[in-house]
């Protein structure tokens, strides 16, 4: 995964899909699609107190988009890859923050 500050990335470039899913130790995730590749770009906007640090942030999927930085692109070791147990049952912010 290529993680990046969301103020060193361009946000017109991603549009909303449909779905977010919840992780019991960082929060609501929401997901967005860049040019024809939906899902490719996930953020924890509201991300659990205990983990605000990533709600800065914007993930892009390394197999759906190739990250440069000052014009060379960026090589992700490879790692573990998180397993999709599907969309959740389109819970609201409000329901997904009971712990």
């Amino acid at each position: 995964m290529i993680r990046v500050p969301r103020a060193d990335i361009d946000e017109t470039r991603l549009h909303p899909v449909e779905g977010r899913t919840v992780c019991p130790y960082k929060g609501l995730c929401h997901y967005y699609g860049i040019g024809d590749q939906d899902r490719a770009v996930w953020s924890y906007r509201t991300a659990y107190r205990e983990v605000d640090r990533i709600g800065d942030m914007v993930s892009f999927e390394p197999d759906h988009v190739e990250g440069t930085l000052d014009g060379r692109r960026l090589h992700v070791e490879p790692g573990p890859k998180a397993i999709s147990h599907g969309l959740d049952r389109g819970l609201d912010a409000d329901e997904a923050k009971v712990r």
